[in-house]
């Protein structure tokens, strides 16, 4: 149920900016959260970037349980990649009509 808090949370948040803008994938940013009915917080974090299939992802904890290997996408959503079959799913997105 948390998860689907979260999630919830930032689907909620999508068309304020673009995903670059809005939660911009950089080494060391973090953002803390606070669920408005129950006042728990929960914080994101990024980490280091990762090269993979010609890509730049950012591991990405404390959006989901475990972590993400994320990245902005052209259209400014957020792209998890699956690393066991090497595809690309989206996160969340940030621009009007996602």
């Amino acid at each position: 149920m948390e998860t689907l808090q979260r999630l919830t949370l930032l689907i909620g948040l999508a068309g304020c900016a673009t995903g670059a803008d809005f939660f911009p994938l950089e080494a060391g940013n973090t953002w803390t959260y606070r669920e408005a009915r129950t006042g728990q917080t929960f914080t994101i974090a990024v980490e280091a970037p990762v090269a993979l299939n010609g890509q730049t992802y950012y591991g990405v904890t404390g959006y989901v349980d475990s972590r993400q290997l994320v990245r902005t996408g052209d259209g400014g959503q957020l792209l998890a990649l699956d690393e066991g079959t090497g595809s690309e799913n989206p996160l969340t997105g940030f621009s009007a009509g996602w």
